[in-house]
């Protein structure tokens, strides 16, 4: 949670408005070294600062329009500034309209409407929220998973000021995980069928046994002995079983 007034120091000269409020933005500020003593000039561009933070930023009003964004942001989301500020977040981030099962701003909205009602900080668990391509690079939209948070910042009253949105790119770690997950499947498939086919082998060598002597059988007893009905029910099942050997050894 962020107040307004926390980034004011107390000795801070400002501006005030023509209506008497105090403007955010500080004439200047003197801040002693406490070392040295030297006396620094303050007057910094938060602006740039923001912008040029490393994160991923989004700046928002209660209404979801965005006001500011950081650079690595609109790298990130292969957009411009002029592209997005002043505009609504769920105008310039669209669902992915070729995907009936997106969920992006559904789960994105009710992140930050939580926000607004509790004006604490709301983690979101990693979404799928694909990204609009520019006409420069083909258009569509590009697969992305992200890992967002939102935090309130809060005026000296109270009242919720602004949204900051930060999220972390995290689509390759998914990927990574998603193709790690493939190969262990894919490993645990190549193990079966070698344990498949030596299985069948072994059965196999069985069968032939079972095979061979239930014929040197069925050949010693007469034509009109009873027992040779049994054998031939033997035969038959061990040619059946031999059948699905051979689907066993064609599938390792």
């Amino acid at each position: 949670m962020y107040r307004l007034h926390s980034f004011v120091p107390k000795e801070s000269k400002v501006r005030y408005c023509q209506d008497g409020r105090r403007s955010i933005a500080l004439a200047y500020a003197d801040v002693f070294n406490g070392r040295s003593g030297v006396r620094l000039p303050m007057n910094p561009d938060f602006r740039a600062i923001f912008e040029s933070v490393p994160g991923l930023y989004l700046v928002l009003l209660p209404d979801f329009t965005i006001v500011a964004a950081s650079d690595a942001y609109l790298n990130a989301t292969m957009t411009r500034r002029q592209e997005v500020i002043g505009r609504g977040l769920f105008e310039v981030f669209p669902d992915n309209p070729n995907d009936p099962a997106a969920t992006g701003t559904k789960h994105l909205r009710a992140s930050l409407e939580r926000v607004l009602a509790s004006r604490i900080q709301d983690a979101m668990a990693v979404q799928k929220y694909d990204i609009q391509k520019p006409a420069s690079l083909g258009g569509g939209f590009e697969e992305r998973f992200w890992h967002p948070v939102n935090f309130p910042v809060l005026a000296a009253d109270g009242s919720l000021s602004y949204i900051i949105h930060r999220v972390e790119d995290v689509t390759e770690f998914v990927r990574l995980r998603d193709h790690g997950a493939e190969q262990l499947q894919t490993q645990k498939l190549e193990s079966v069928g070698r344990m498949a086919s030596g299985i069948a082998h072994d059965f196999n060598n069985l069968l032939t046994v079972i095979i061979g002597d239930a014929s040197l059988l069925a050949a010693e007893l007469p034509a009109d002995d009873q027992r040779r009905d049994r054998i031939r029910d033997i035969l038959d099942a061990s040619q059946r079983a031999a059948g699905l050997t051979a689907h066993l050894l064609a599938f390792a």
